[in-house]
């Protein structure tokens, strides 16, 4: 149950007995008032919905269950308006690991920043804890600063003078942050090597980076705490002369709202069709994947 500062939303899970369950809520008001008698569908999707949690983060109600809908228990979650629409009918994934991910609770601090947690057994036969932020709205009375040549790229985060540069040298990539509007800057961080880096921030505002190399290669790397980067991911590799590879810089954005934290790289890729020779001269491409897995991820 999650207050909006004038009427409650109480979410349920709703088994039949077989193999269907979905998620349903109603709001409520102080005095006990029930405004949606018929209970509102939040998930209605084929196969297991259960143990719904709830918070409002300043805006919309957003509703967390575990799903089976993919055969393997994920988290999924919609946001439902004070007025109790549901904007996203089927739902959105906000796990989609090879484990199990059950049980959320999710708590939002009023200004669309919201946090989930759940439990996984990537250890066999052992339940962790694992979390993540994600943002339904942001709000902003400064557009995201961005300045990009294709060697470097630099972006700030709304309503604050912190900066997150990325650039090449001498075949490196380079990432650079300052707290200050670029008055000073922390000490260099080589994070790979290769060309044309672009850089997009996450939920947490710490940056995930894309790159290309010489033999048209993708390539991508994020921070995964404050001081902690992750291992370096080969999205694309190109193996021999004719495949295709890319021919331009790549492009990199973060959702914040529809599918939280998916990252998205858009490409262009010339090569030639196997078997033919047939030149392709430009196709573009584009690689979603889960912030928290990019192993997943692929040109599609």
């Amino acid at each position: 149950m999650a207050f909006d500062g004038v009427n409650y939303l109480v979410v349920w899970y709703d088994y039949d007995g077989g193999t269907d369950s979905a998620i349903y809520g109603t709001r409520v008001t102080p005095d006990g008032v029930v405004l949606d008698p018929e209970a509102i569908p939040i998930s209605v999707a084929s196969g297991y919905q259960f143990f719904p949690a709830v918070a409002f983060d300043g805006r919309y109600y957003v509703v967390t269950w575990h799903d089976h809908r993919s055969g393997n228990y994920d988290i999924y979650g919609a946001r439902v308006t004070t007025e109790g629409t549901v904007l996203e009918p089927s739902g959105f994934a906000l796990t989609s690991e090879l484990e199990r991910t059950i049980y959320p609770d999710i708590v939002a601090s009023g200004a669309g920043q919201n946090l989930i947690a759940w439990q996984t057994d990537r250890v066999p036969e052992t339940f962790d804890i694992y979390g993540s932020q994600f943002y339904t709205f942001r709000s902003t009375d400064d557009p995201l600063a961005l300045a990009y040549n294709g060697n470097r790229h630099l972006v700030r985060e709304p309503n604050t003078e912190i900066l997150h540069l990325v650039y090449t040298r001498r075949g490196q990539i380079i990432y650079e942050y300052s707290s200050d509007g670029g008055n000073d800057w922390a000490l260099p961080e080589i994070v790979g090597e290769g060309m044309f880096p672009a850089i997009a921030l996450d939920c947490a505002s710490l940056p995930s980076i894309t790159w290309t190399d010489a033999e048209g290669g993708l390539w991508y790397r994020r921070k995964t705490s404050p001081t902690i980067w992750s291992d370096i991911c080969h999205l694309d590799d190109p193996t021999s002369p004719g495949d295709r590879h890319l021919n331009s810089p790549p492009a990199i954005a973060i959702d914040l709202v529809s599918r939280p934290n998916t990252v998205h790289i858009l490409v262009t890729r010339s090569g030639v069709f196997h078997h033919t020779n047939i030149p392709i001269h430009t196709r573009l491409r584009i690689s979603r994947f889960p912030l928290i897995i990019p192993a997943r991820a692929g040109l599609t």
